[in-house]
């Protein structure tokens, strides 16, 4: 006797079966090269992303209701209100080296 459970798992697995037979592989790797021209053909369309011959996620566009619907923040605001300084960051990444 076959279960309700059974035959919604079955189907739930063939329905990601087939989306991953129809889906564009990227491997970590090729990923890794070049981040960004993945990324926009992941907002056309999702992109398997796979580890050793193995599928390790899914790449794909978010939807604004993914995140209730909440704008992110405004990082440029943010950064404006921070403290000016005239010291060079290289000068102070460069000293904190050489003390280590």
């Amino acid at each position: 006797m076959v279960t309700a459970f059974a035959v919604i798992w079955s189907i739930a697995w063939a329905c990601r079966l087939w989306e991953s037979w129809h889906m564009k592989t990227v491997t970590v790797e090729e990923l890794h090269e070049a981040t960004g021209h993945y990324v926009r053909q992941a907002a056309a369309a999702p992109l398997l992303i796979i580890e050793h011959g193995e599928p390790v996620a899914v790449l794909k566009k978010v939807q604004a209701a993914e995140f209730g619907g909440k704008p992110l923040p405004d990082r440029e605001a943010w950064i404006a209100h921070l403290p000016r300084t005239d010291l060079d960051s290289t000068t102070v990444v460069s000293d904190d080296r050489d003390r280590a």
